[in-house]
């Protein structure tokens, strides 16, 4: 372990596997050196990817927040107007399991935080994000709390028809 970092003291790597690898071979007669150094070079390509990740992560959160701020607009219009602050993420992890995205709202504080599974966002049906948001966003504007069971009664059900949500998005 080096820095927080674990690494193999020796490795075996075809020459394939070396000429195909973004890491650069480490030579050191220092058996302790030489794993450090390959400790550090590796930290560095999973960081390219890290970044990477959280720059994709970023762009959904915008187009996210742009969808949703055009989604509440189009409520508004039929009447479903709400002013309640909204957070949104693409945090897959802090879904509950199964889940294609989730929303949460406080009354204390009057907070709600949208999240939406990277999933929506790579979906071949060019309407499963925008549905999955109106879904989310029923939710925002009857102010249901979270709570494990059903929370697509009556209400949800005339609002998610009037929106345009196919039926199969609106459970």
């Amino acid at each position: 372990l080096h820095d927080g970092v674990w690494s193999l003291r020796v490795s075996t790597f075809n020459t394939t596997e070396l000429k195909e690898s973004k890491l650069k071979f480490i030579e050191d007669s220092d058996v302790c050196k030489r794993a450090l150094l390959w400790s550090i070079e590796t930290v560095k390509e999973i960081d390219k990817q890290a970044v990477k990740d959280m720059e994709v992560r970023q762009a959904r959160m915008d187009e996210l927040r742009d969808l949703t701020e055009s989604i509440r607009k189009e409520m508004s219009d039929k009447g479903y107007k709400f002013d309640d602050v909204i957070s949104v993420g693409n945090f897959d992890w802090k879904l509950p399991v199964g889940a294609i995205a989730h929303y949460f709202y406080d009354p204390e504080i009057g907070h709600g935080v949208m999240n939406v599974h990277s999933y929506a966002f790579e979906s071949k049906d060019e309407n499963y994000l925008s549905d999955i948001v109106k879904h989310e966003l029923i939710h925002a504007y009857l102010k249901h709390p979270f709570k494990p069971g059903n929370n697509h009664g009556e209400d949800f059900q005339r609002i998610a028809d009037d929106m345009g949500i196919p039926y199969k998005y609106q459970d």
